[in-house]
């Protein structure tokens, strides 16, 4: 029953949650996530960190990212969806050839930096260094200011080839 779920969870601080959930129990931060501000995330992320709840980091990179890009309206150019469902997508991709809990994270992630304008350190900060490179790595680097689209394209492939593989 997911009312007595949520009305159990309601009397637990956001340590007691951290310090309690296991791999296998993730699925409680996934439905309690959807109802997260960006504040809470950001304290979730620093506790996960801090008890080094790593499977913790992808689900709250997920919830970051649809708050950060629906913060703009951000939508995909073609089907009006939410932009986020192509981070879903980038991360169900790399989950499937067995990314790190770092690099589903960083998936969720890949577009704030350019997109939402999210400065890197804030990266750094919330999900650590790791997460941080990873997302740098993904980042179009290039600025309208550099050419047309094909010299930006250029610029931005340029940079990905130096990234790790």
């Amino acid at each position: 029953d997911y009312s007595s779920l949520k009305d159990s969870l309601n009397h637990l601080s956001f340590e007691e949650i951290v310090e309690y959930l296991q791999e296998d129990s993730v699925v409680i931060l996934i439905f309690i996530s959807s109802s997260l501000n960006l504040d809470q995330i950001k304290e979730l992320l620093i506790l996960s960190q801090k008890k080094e709840k790593e499977f913790l980091i992808p689900v709250l990179a997920e919830a970051y990212g649809k708050i950060m890009h629906d913060s703009i309206g951000h939508k995909r150019k073609y089907s009006g969806e939410p932009y986020w469902v192509h981070l879903q997508e980038v991360q169900e991709i790399v989950k499937s050839v067995g990314g790190s809990y770092a690099m589903q994270a960083a998936a969720y992630l890949h577009d704030v930096v350019e997109d939402v304008k999210v400065e890197p350190n804030e990266i750094e900060k919330y999900f650590g260094l790791e997460i941080a490179t990873l997302v740098e790595m993904l980042t179009d680097v290039s600025k309208p200011s550099d050419g047309n689209r094909k010299i930006r394209k250029q610029i931005d492939l340029d940079h990905t080839a130096k990234a790790s593989p």
